[in-house]
């Protein structure tokens, strides 16, 4: 699944993943906020996730509905739709 990912997704990837706002990201990679956010929307598609926070819990080779069922747990909620 992150082999799908372009080196620069991998990098925003691993930005969200120490917990940085999209503006410590733009700031830390040089980029503007938008071109963040271009890449977290390219990087939730290759990953099939909807949100920042399934985007954050996604492991190599983990299945999507692994991650869908521990958010709905978690949170009670009903998961999005894609």
């Amino acid at each position: 699944m992150y082999e799908q990912l372009t080196e620069r997704e991998t990098e925003v990837l691993a930005e969200l993943r120490s917990g940085r706002t999209n503006r410590q990201m733009a700031a830390e990679l040089h980029v503007s906020i938008n071109t963040v956010k271009f890449h977290l929307k390219n990087i939730y598609t290759k990953l099939g996730v909807g949100s920042r926070r399934a985007a954050m819990r996604m492991q190599p080779g983990q299945p999507r509905s692994e991650v869908l069922a521990r958010d709905l747990a978690q949170t009670g909620a009903a998961p999005a739709a894609f």
